[in-house]
């Protein structure tokens, strides 16, 4: 049988056990702002993928259309999901007058106008489907 020695503890202190915790919560406190961190961003890249798309939509309507676009700069709502955004068209001539160059921006709406920074963008060349040049 083991006797105990008088110096020898049993347990542990207040100060270890409030060490503990305090590591521990500074631990949570740094998991929680990543999740939450990666959340947002996720938000985001779902933002700009989804404004990509009206931007690639209103490039693929202009195609469909296959009416020559007017030059200047012009703006329509175009919905994608529930995101609400306005598609900026700034159409401009080109060397080649059977070619046009069109610039897509896409803004988020509120009210109808364009709101906050640029989201996404495509530049494309347009060709004059009404003139056959092949």
């Amino acid at each position: 049988m083991k006797k105990l020695v008088s110096n020898q503890k049993l347990g542990f202190s207040l100060i270890e056990v409030l060490v503990a915790i305090t590591i521990l919560s500074v631990g949570l406190i740094s998991a929680i702002r990543y999740v939450s961190a990666s959340a947002d961003n996720q938000r985001e890249i779902e933002k700009r993928t989804f404004a990509l798309w009206s931007a690639d939509n209103y490039l693929a309507n202009l195609r469909l259309q296959k009416t020559w676009p007017d030059l200047g700069v012009s703006s329509i709502p175009c919905h994608q999901a529930q995101h609400e955004y306005v598609c900026e068209a700034n159409v401009s001539n080109t060397p080649n007058p059977f070619f046009r160059h069109i610039n897509i921006s896409v803004y988020e709406s509120r009210d109808g106008r364009k709101h906050g920074p640029k989201l996404a963008g495509l530049a494309h060349i347009l060709p004059n489907e009404s003139v056959k040049i092949y």
